[in-house]
């Protein structure tokens, strides 16, 4: 019985957390599990570190996404 539910849960992670859909590259699993065994202080700052370079990188595409808006307006 536990069998069966260790495998349900495997099947549901799967679709739930499909690798194609979504989940760290092959170097991030590790540099995860190191962050997990940091103080409260110290993951509490890689966090935002993480935040802050998300926040760059969708800045610039939608500032990209804007320059290519804005250069098709001028075309037309």
């Amino acid at each position: 019985m536990l069998h069966d539910k260790i495998t349900s849960a495997n099947s549901l992670n799967q679709l739930v957390f499909d690798e194609v859909e979504r989940g760290p590259s092959d170097d991030l699993p590790l540099q995860f599990e190191a962050v997990s065994h940091m103080s409260e202080e110290d993951r509490r700052i890689v966090k935002a570190l993480l935040d802050g370079m998300i926040v760059k990188y969708q800045t610039e595409q939608m500032v990209g996404n804007l320059g290519s808006q804005e250069g098709r307006r001028i075309t037309r």
